[in-house]
């Protein structure tokens, strides 16, 4: 069983945090634009929906067996990491689909055209040939090249290094830290959890909706990035309600003076964490209760979840920074 680091946050035992002095900080400019900062408080069991649903105990059953049942998932006891596309993957991606259209409809569609106009240039036999000849050699054998080997490479699961995503930032609840990473998981910065401030950001769409984000920005540090703590939700725009909804998560996954999040992506690591676990043994939770949920169950189940908790941010403000208004 992993033991907590010394940096470990403790909602139970924190100790005054001195209010920051850098000039022209993110979070300065975020606050100064309108966006809305949230205060750590006292958390509950409270779990944004779309993260629930996001992996469903089929799924996860069928991982296990894939994998003989040493699955790993980048979401445990220790640490959350999110992961996103590489540059190149994406550029790969859209050649790989450009390709497919090109072999697929492109190739067949120039082929009727250049059988329809032949009588136009006076049955030119061999220029057709000739054309016919460039287009294969220069456009539909890369392309379908390109296709093959993207569809080769997913069906045997042996992606390119640059296919592969990279990992972002990570939340390590074991340690306490906070970790956000340039490519090649460098790291951009680390800091404890409770350096942190978070903001609500908000902005209109081209539609008139409002389209909200969670930005942790270091406190103390005069850096130009934050993490983008949305990303941990699977859909791009959310409700204000899921983004509160987020901090309360957040919180409580990194508090190590309460048990893990009751969800299907951390069940599995819940007898590897200390407080988790003693929780667990005095309550008498089975230890595969999301995991072995039929359909039915599990739908009904993160419904009743959902409305457990109604006020996304109910419970006690925790006066983190001895003084906020000077941050």
């Amino acid at each position: 069983m992993q033991k907590y680091g010394s940096n470990a946050y403790n909602s139970q035992t924190i100790a005054p945090q001195p209010p920051a002095k850098a000039k022209r900080r993110l979070l300065s400019k975020l606050l100064s634009a309108g966006q809305a900062a949230l205060p750590f408080h006292r958390t509950h069991q409270q779990i944004p929906q779309s993260i629930l649903e996001d992996m469903t105990p089929e799924r996860w059953r069928e991982m296990e067996q894939e994998d003989d049942g040493d699955f790993q998932y980048n979401w445990n006891e220790q640490f959350i990491q999110i992961y996103v596309p590489q540059l190149w993957g994406r550029l790969y991606l859209f050649l790989a689909a450009l390709a497919k259209v090109i072999v697929l409809y492109i190739s067949i569609f120039i082929m009727i055209i250049q059988i329809a106009i032949i009588p136009a240039t006076h049955y030119d036999i061999l220029g057709f040939i000739s054309s016919s000849i460039w287009y294969l050699e220069w456009i539909f054998i890369p392309s379908a090249l390109i296709w093959a080997q993207f569809e080769l490479s997913t069906n045997f699961r042996t992606n390119l290094w640059f296919l592969r995503p990279r990992l972002l930032f990570e939340f390590n609840r074991q340690t306490g830290m906070v970790t956000l990473y340039r490519p090649g998981r460098l790291v951009r910065f680390s800091h404890p959890f409770v350096e942190f401030d978070c903001v609500l950001t908000s902005a209109p769409t081209q539609l008139g909706f409002m389209r909200y984000g969670l930005m942790l920005v270091h406190r103390y540090q005069g850096y130009r990035r934050g993490i983008p703590a949305a990303l941990l939700l699977s859909k791009l725009s959310e409700p204000r309600d899921e983004m509160l909804r987020l901090w309360n998560f957040i919180q409580c996954y990194m508090d190590v003076s309460q048990p893990l999040p009751d969800m299907l992506a951390l069940e599995a690591g819940r007898l590897n964490d200390p407080t988790t676990a003693k929780v667990d043994k005095k309550t008498g939770r089975t230890p595969r209760y999301w995991r072995d949920m039929d359909k039915a169950t599990f739908a009904q189940t993160i419904r009743q979840t959902v409305r457990t908790y109604p006020d996304p941010m109910m419970g006690e403000t925790i006066p983190v920074v001895a003084d906020r208004e000077s941050c």
